[in-house]
């Protein structure tokens, strides 16, 4: 995602501040924010773009206002921490930058993972349109055969046959979780602010969450590294505002800092590559660990991108020949199921 900079300034509380100018226009807002704007821009015949600076404006300009609170509407709870931070550090610039770097990396994940999924949830669509179609297409047939009934009729009838059909079939388990994955995933990439509970309940694509995860620490713990916050501090405020599973993680690093344990041995906890630990170890015996983590962000984003690629390949081929199996194992037990229909129906 892209975003540029607006050169102008907004003043309140006497300073200034810089705001992203196509912010609004460019992201993805969540449901509720966009239906809202929505509304609004129907009252007032303006664009939803204008509305909703408008309202960014406003809200910035209030006494005491914070661009934390004023953005809450727009961004996730793991980039408003980001910006919090850069607000409390004097970078709040740096910070939002950072905060599109962790929405970056969540878009371009579920974009592989869309991507990846396509070919099977081909397969799928090809298969259920193939059976209705049959069901039109042999209608007429039924009915020239003596079946007195509507076509809607019959191919209602033959559609609920296969179904009960499919329900009893070898792999019907198989195209069942099949779709309901898809249908997880395709909500994953849809519902804003639902990312992370749904992921967190299907297990297919929990290596890739997992991934995010450990992607998304780095770029944010590199963040706070940058703007001066203690490791400690970091990992806490992380574990403040992070899923359970992240949290978990933070819980044990958090544990090991208060024992007493190297910057090193204290973020190993299974959340990040052991080669990347073993880079930190070494820095952190020439004190000079920080300094390489505050710069992980950029090479952490491309290194998990890189390892999702990897990942989804398996998976997309071990979708792709179950969805294959399902759909031929109903196309050769199609002349079974015509026989037992037309043998029901008395034909």
């Amino acid at each position: 995602m892209s975003f540029s900079l607006w050169a102008s300034k907004v003043s309140f509380k006497g300073k200034r501040i810089n705001v992203l100018k196509d912010m609004i226009a460019e992201m993805k807002m969540n449901i509720l924010t966009h239906q809202y704007f929505g509304a609004m821009s129907e009252f007032y015949g303006k664009s939803i773009k204008a509305i909703a600076f408008e309202d960014l404006e406003t809200k910035l300009r209030r006494k005491g206002a914070r661009v934390s609170d004023a953005l809450s509407g727009y961004y996730s709870i793991d980039e408003l921490l980001l910006i919090e931070v850069g607000e409390n550090t004097s970078r709040l610039e740096e910070s939002l930058g950072w905060a599109i770097k962790v929405n970056e990396a969540r878009k371009a994940i579920f974009g592989l993972i869309s991507k990846s999924l396509e070919l099977p949830l081909y397969f799928i669509i090809i298969s259920i349109v193939g059976l209705g179609i049959l069901a039109t297409a042999i209608a007429p047939s039924l009915m020239e055969a003596g079946i007195k009934e509507d076509r809607m009729g019959i191919t209602t009838r033959f559609s609920l046959f296969c179904l009960h059909t499919l329900e009893n079939h070898p792999y019907s388990m198989l195209f069942i979780i099949i779709s309901l994955l898809t249908a997880s995933i395709w909500s994953m990439s849809n519902w804003r602010g639902k990312t992370r509970a749904v992921a967190e309940k299907f297990l297919p694509h929990y290596m890739i969450y997992r991934q995010f995860c450990s992607v998304y620490f780095m770029i944010v713990f590199s963040a706070m590294i940058r703007a001066q916050l203690p490791p400690k501090k970091a990992v806490q405020m992380i574990q403040e505002k992070s899923s359970p599973y992240l949290a978990d993680h933070m819980a044990k690093m958090a544990k090991n800092f208060g024992d007493g344990l190297s910057l090193a041995e204290s973020i190993s906890t299974g959340l990040m590559p052991k080669d990347l630990i073993a880079r930190i170890d070494r820095y952190d015996k020439n004190k000079k660990a920080e300094q390489f983590i505050s710069e992980l962000g950029d090479e952490g984003f491309e290194q998990m991108l890189n390892s999702i690629r990897s990942t989804l390949k398996p998976i997309t081929t071990m979708l792709i020949l179950i969805s294959g199996s399902v759909i031929i194992g109903v196309a050769f037990d199609f002349a079974g199921m015509f026989s037992a229909l037309k043998s029901g129906l008395g034909v």
